[in-house]
């Protein structure tokens, strides 16, 4: 098994969540402090499951943060 990164959908994970950061900052600053928020949050947690999802033991583990991500 190798690295997480090598993950096609992980690349993609990245990819979207720096287009919502890139877009998001280009907001006002109070559309960015209510959604913007949210969204970046929600976008960067895609990758970051992956990852947790990745390095667990089981494949009953993994699958959960599957669907979580």
């Amino acid at each position: 098994m190798g690295d997480v990164t090598d993950l096609e959908v992980y690349t993609k994970a990245m990819s979207l969540a720096r287009q919502v950061y890139d877009d998001v900052a280009t907001w006002e600053p109070f559309d960015q402090w209510t959604l913007g928020n949210q969204l970046v949050k929600a976008a960067d947690s895609i990758a970051a499951n992956l990852t947790e999802g990745y390095g667990r033991f089981t494949a009953r583990e993994r699958i959960r943060f599957l669907y979580i991500a």
